[in-house]
């Protein structure tokens, strides 16, 4: 599972990414503001995790989640995330 963190914010939550959204849904819904810088890492760097993305993970099997889009080993080395 690769998680989005936002980089500025150490104390925000990670979410669960699936390749294309969060598992709770916040980035396509703009919960989670675009202009703000998100990286997609392999592991939760420490932080919390979402109770939202948790919860739906729990009940969803990971067979049914998309993909996970591989970007590297080092997540540092990335550039901030940006869909757009």
């Amino acid at each position: 599972m690769k998680y989005l963190i936002r980089l500025k914010k150490n104390k925000a939550r990670a979410h669960l990414w699936n390749g294309s959204d969060t598992v709770c849904r916040m980035w396509s819904t703009g919960g989670l503001r675009a202009k703000k810088q998100f990286v997609v890492c392999d592991t939760s760097e420490g932080r919390k995790i979402c109770h939202m993305c948790q919860s739906v993970a729990n009940k969803n099997p990971p067979s049914k989640m998309e993909e996970v889009v591989v970007w590297g080993d080092n997540w540092e080395d990335e550039p901030a995330f940006n869909p757009f």
